[in-house]
């Protein structure tokens, strides 16, 4: 255990450049730990030290001789270490962000989950500064533009192919990815938690090396055969509908939009026949993007009635251009393998029968996975039976991961806990008193379970009031 401590001398701030030795862990891993490359480092945005490092993984684990990329990662160090101390492993969602993207979080608002342990920030492979997958033809599209134009796809694929195998970046792989860089830093037991697709990734690491994890909490979960985008049509028309009443019983909305409803039926009745200035498609998605978030969601009633009067400006207003930050070459590499390549043309049609958007996401990713030609990866299923202490956290808006999924997974927990937030989107933002998640969360992996009065701070977690103006109501 000696390379462990100095991996936390390291992690304290004391330490230089420090290569973590290359030891065996006979008794619970079969393969050599890598060598992890450490270093101090700065971040923008962030006033303290972290340590920066690096390992080098197989791309293709069945030819641990073959191609070889660089995994990074960040650790943000322990606020103190005794008896509980466990690192954090935090996975970002996408697919195609980079976790090292969330080190402000966790220098700033998130210090607490660091009480008790190091935050873990590592970019999965394909995204950020490991061999990131990066396609600027799809990442600089301007707003209201096609999703997966078709030649800008087929020119990424050629692209990435001249230096990465693109059927080798998926969530096994990059499960695997996580325990190397777990058994270079020296950690025997680490916590998980992971947002949206993170979650899938999270649940995949617990079915392949259920030893190592202490506790998880899960935000909008995804099941390993939730075949996204497939339900994306559904689960938004779900929420609009929800926001829609909600204005409907809201005073200040319902006399600023008395005839929402039927303003927007008809809107949609109109569009279908008669194009607008902007491509239906496109539109539908934007307005749909907006719903993943509570402070989209509270500006929706307010676009539903401009559009309604075919005044486009205030939603175009409020959709921006694609800022990259998502490695669209990994996102289309896991999610045609996973996904979209067991995705019938029955269930298509079913999925999206009756909603505002209908099948164009769909039919768009569909298309790209046809150019992108990954082999379909078989995935396990919904249910993942285990012991391992789990918080799920499920929001009751959440336009993208609904409420039903956390529950379904539940099931197969044994030692699971399910909080609601009836207001909560997709994105954990824009309601009162958002500290109640970090709050939970943190008691959650300190002691394993959750008391009733750790939960009450749900009830005072509500949705601003809607927009009605250009000038916003106060927060």
């Amino acid at each position: 255990m000696q390379c462990a401590r100095i991996w936390l001398l390291g992690v304290t701030g004391w330490g230089r450049l420090l290569f973590v030795c290359a030891i065996v862990f006979a008794s619970n891993n079969s393969y050599a730990v890598p060598s992890a490359q450490v270093r101090d480092c700065r971040i923008a945005g962030v006033d303290e030290t972290l340590r920066c490092g690096e390992i080098t993984v197989p791309e293709n684990y069945q030819r641990p001789s073959g191609r070889q990329i660089n995994l990074y990662f960040v650790v943000l160090p322990a606020l103190q270490r005794d008896a509980a101390t466990v690192p954090l492993f935090d996975l970002a969602g996408g697919p195609g962000i980079a976790g090292s993207d969330a080190a402000i979080f966790f220098a700033t608002d998130g210090r607490i989950y660091r009480q008790h342990g190091d935050v873990v920030l590592l970019d999965q492979r394909g995204t950020g500064h490991s061999s990131p997958l990066h396609c600027p033809q799809i990442e600089g599209a301007a707003a209201f533009s096609e999703m997966y134009p078709q030649a800008a796809v087929r020119e990424c694929k050629v692209t990435l192919e001249q230096h990465a195998d693109l059927t080798q970046y998926t969530t096994a792989n990059a499960a695997r990815d996580l325990d190397r860089v777990r058994s270079a830093l020296g950690y025997s037991r680490i916590n998980l938690s992971g947002l949206s697709y993170g979650t899938r990734l999270a649940l995949s690491y617990l079915r392949l090396y259920p030893q190592h994890v202490r506790a998880a909490t899960l935000m909008g979960t995804v099941s390993d055969d939730a075949r996204l985008p497939l339900w994306h049509a559904r689960n938004a028309q779900n929420v609009l509908d929800q926001l829609i009443e909600r204005c409907a019983r809201a005073s200040e909305c319902s006399e600023a939009f008395p005839n929402l409803h039927q303003q927007w039926s008809a809107f949609l009745a109109r569009s279908e026949q008669t194009p607008g200035t902007l491509p239906r498609g496109p539109m539908m998605e934007s307005l749909r993007t907006l719903l993943v978030s509570a402070d989209g969601q509270r500006r929706v009633p307010y676009l539903l009635d401009h559009l309604a009067r075919s005044d486009f400006q205030p939603l175009r207003a409020a959709v921006h251009q694609n800022d990259g930050a998502l490695a669209e070459g990994l996102y289309l590499s896991v999610t045609c393998a996973e996904d979209t390549a067991w995705i019938t043309q029955r269930q298509r049609l079913e999925a999206a029968a009756g909603t505002f958007l209908g099948t164009y996401r769909l039919e768009q990713q569909i298309r790209a996975c046809q150019v992108w030609k990954m082999p379909r990866v078989k995935v396990p299923g919904t249910g993942i039976h285990s012991e391992v202490p789990v918080l799920l956290i499920a929001g009751g808006a959440d336009a993208v991961t609904p409420v039903s999924w956390a529950r379904q997974m539940a099931k197969s927990l044994s030692r699971s806990t399910v909080v609601v937030v009836p207001s909560l989107a997709h994105f954990p933002d824009g309601l009162t008193h958002m500290e109640c998640l970090d709050h939970m969360a943190s008691q959650f992996l300190l002691r394993l379970t959750l008391q009733e009065a750790e939960m009450d701070c749900v009830s005072q977690m509500h949705a601003l009031p809607f927009v009605t103006t250009l000038e916003e109501p106060p927060r």
